[in-house]
């Protein structure tokens, strides 16, 4: 697995990266959170990472979702636009529920950063 496969902007949609497998439709084997990064980034050819890859409130792709990137958080709160990488629920706008997605995944890390 390539540190590449869900480490692009939280903030992007999937575009064309798939959202399950045709040989795992319920995801019971990983799932797709964030944009893949470099060659096969929005494509249907992206790979499908295993679980604890990836946080989607990793804004920093440190392998922890912690203080730092509460920062990025705080500096984009109440922003509205395109690709921000704190709207992390993808709905144009960085506020409370992007902040609740944040809280799901505070202090976790990534099974990478053990290795």
């Amino acid at each position: 697995t390539s540190r590449c496969i869900d480490a692009g902007n939280p903030g992007c949609s999937l575009g064309n990266e798939p959202i399950t497998l045709d040989v795992d439709p319920l995801n019971r084997f990983g799932e797709n959170l964030r944009i893949d990064m470099g060659m096969y980034g929005n494509t249907s050819h992206a790979s499908m990472p295993p679980y604890g890859w990836a946080l989607l409130a990793d804004l920093n792709n440190d392998g922890t979702v912690d203080f730092i990137d509460y920062s990025f958080f705080a500096d984009l709160y109440y922003q509205q636009g395109q690709i921000l990488n704190a709207d992390l629920n993808r709905n144009g706008n960085v506020n409370l529920k992007d902040l609740n997605l944040m809280a799901l995944d505070w202090l976790a890390f990534t099974g990478w950063t053990q290795n």
